[in-house]
């Protein structure tokens, strides 16, 4: 953070973003009684001396350092009923007859317990989670695209996964993100699957992204998609609107999926 001492209403608009852990430019100047330039001005200056970072609309919290993901078995229990609601929502863009592709992750496995009810679906997966999910669901073709093993992820990548995958015409294709950046897009650290996930992507029809609100408070290193390059990112009720503005303001097919 900034070495120079902060004036008493740059305290209010720091402590205020603090406390709200992001807000949005409206409720800073109807809270702290201040016009929009003002607001702008001092949120400006906040950026400057790293105090938190700006969007379009408002402003956040910079998010943790950038630190690894934990095991997959450990994020799936995290979050749970916010990612249950997103692969609830994911599972209303699957018809009968689909080719889907399951990318390993902890939100993108919620999905499994809801493709029951579906006849004739066909579902590509490098995840070892989702394989074993879905392994006596009688109605489902499951493909488990090989290759080789990361034991963290419970997931394949590589040559092989990339050549069997690309022997099918994929309707859907479901991946999660380490980090969204409002600006840039869908955020990894991850250059060994990145490669993958790329490969996944031109070989879909649609991309689907499915994040939970934690993501926007997260890092990551490299781009893994851009916002133009999907068709949809599912979140949770808990991202507050001026985010939801801001996504939609910088390209993104946002939508929010009810808790239940």
């Amino acid at each position: 953070m900034g070495t120079l001492p902060l004036t008493d209403r740059q305290k209010k608009v720091y402590e205020l973003v603090k406390l709200r852990d992001s807000v949005g430019l409206d409720d800073i100047c109807q809270e702290l009684s201040m016009s929009e330039s003002t607001a702008r001005r001092i949120l400006s200056t906040l950026e400057k001396q790293s105090y938190i970072l700006r969007f379009r609309g408002g402003a956040m919290m910079p998010p943790a350092e950038n630190s690894p993901e934990p095991p997959v078995v450990h994020r799936a229990q995290e979050s749970l009923r916010e990612k249950r609601a997103i692969a609830r929502t994911a599972a209303s863009y699957i018809h009968n007859g689909d080719t889907l592709l399951l990318t390993s992750g902890s939100t993108v496995l919620q999905i499994c317990p809801f493709l029951e009810d579906f006849k004739g679906l066909t579902v590509l997966t490098d995840s070892l989670l989702v394989q074993n999910a879905l392994a006596h669901s009688g109605e489902i073709c499951v493909v488990l695209l090989g290759g080789i093993l990361n034991a963290d992820e419970q997931c394949t990548y590589g040559f092989l996964t990339t050549e069997n995958a690309s022997r099918f015409k994929i309707d859907l294709m479901f991946s999660g993100t380490k980090a969204l950046n409002i600006q840039r897009g869908c955020m990894t650290d991850d250059m060994q699957h990145m490669p993958l996930y790329r490969n996944f992507m031109e070989l879909s029809d649609r991309v689907i992204i499915l994040a939970d609100h934690t993501k926007l408070h997260q890092r990551g290193s490299v781009v893994l998609f851009s916002y133009s390059e999907i068709n949809h990112l599912l979140m949770d009720e808990g991202v507050p609107q001026h985010f939801v503005r801001a996504l939609t303001d910088s390209g993104c097919p946002v939508s929010l999926c009810p808790l239940v």
